[in-house]
């Protein structure tokens, strides 16, 4: 999948791979904010049911070399650079503040029908600190291929347009699908 954003230039690009007992989650962002130009290749890794068991985030800008390793502990805690975090224990997703990618993983974690809603508090990995804070989000599936979004700590509200394996076609006017590519 790749996407373009909307509110600043830039790109993303991500591919789910599946192993035998995990998930991963692999992508590529690029862009500049004001006059800072980003580079973040992340890792997301999750088991079958779509748990988050960690994420790795390295790249660089123009401050310097980025580095963000998340573990989450069997038990519900979660580890930012070696330093546990308390105030996201018992979160069940991580959120890369600075990609649409992520949203998939509750997306397919939750499987809500048509007309469902639910709430998660997910571990948020903010930008551009690169600090782990809890973030309420609440997902409404109004048809097959659409969820009503909100993050109500930010706030934040918009519609998800999403492809069939859940990954975001339209993040609220900020990320957009580019069409694939045709031979």
């Amino acid at each position: 999948m790749r996407w373009r954003r909307l509110d600043l230039p830039g790109r993303d690009e991500a591919r789910l791979r599946n192993e035998p007992g995990s998930r991963h989650l692999e992508g590529h962002a690029e862009f500049i904010d004001g006059t800072n130009r980003w580079e973040l290749g992340y890792t997301v890794s999750c088991t079958p049911d779509w748990t988050t068991t960690r994420a790795m985030v390295k790249g660089h800008s123009d401050r310097g070399a980025i580095e963000a390793k998340v573990v989450r502990s069997a038990v519900g805690g979660w580890i930012l650079n070696g330093a546990p975090v308390p105030a996201v224990a018992g979160c069940t997703d991580v959120d890369l503040a600075f990609t649409p990618a992520t949203n998939l993983l509750s997306l397919r974690r939750l499987d809500l029908a048509v007309g469902q809603e639910a709430e998660v508090v997910a571990a948020w990995l903010t930008f551009p600190e690169f600090a782990l804070t809890p973030l309420r989000q609440r997902y409404r599936r109004t048809s097959e291929g659409t969820y009503d979004y909100s993050a109500p700590d930010l706030p934040f509200a918009g519609i998800l347009t999403v492809n069939l394996e859940g990954f975001v076609l339209d993040y609220a006017g900020l990320w957009r699908a580019d069409p694939p590519a045709t031979e």
